[in-house]
């Protein structure tokens, strides 16, 4: 549940609730210990989604808590051009230049 429907929920303005956040630690405690209990919760329901073999939630709890294990999508970029650094510079120096001179290809 985020700030906005707590705040219409219990009538009090968004900005009143801001206040109290940063001027009363406790306050601010115990939001932080609603939002945890929430975020606690919706990861018991993913757990309970995958399981019953729910493949949604698999892939999603894959790519997010997977992620060290390697369950990332990755786009691969393959590199024909073997050139150092330098001499990449050098070529795209030379494209400027023929581009300015009015050289260059269009």
């Amino acid at each position: 549940m985020g700030y906005k429907v707590a705040c219409d929920r219990v009538g009090v303005e968004r900005n009143v609730v801001k206040g109290w956040l940063s001027s009363d630690v406790e306050f601010n405690e115990r939001v932080n210990d609603v939002f945890e209990g929430v975020l606690d919760l919706a990861e018991a329901k993913l757990i309970e989604k995958i399981e019953r073999g729910d493949l949604t939630a698999i892939i999603f709890y894959l790519k997010t808590i997977g992620k060290k294990r390697g369950y990332v999508e990755k786009m691969e970029v393959k590199n024909d051009i073997n050139l150092s650094i330098s001499e990449l510079l050098v070529n795209v120096k030379n494209i400027n230049v023929l581009n300015v001179k009015g050289g260059g290809s269009e």
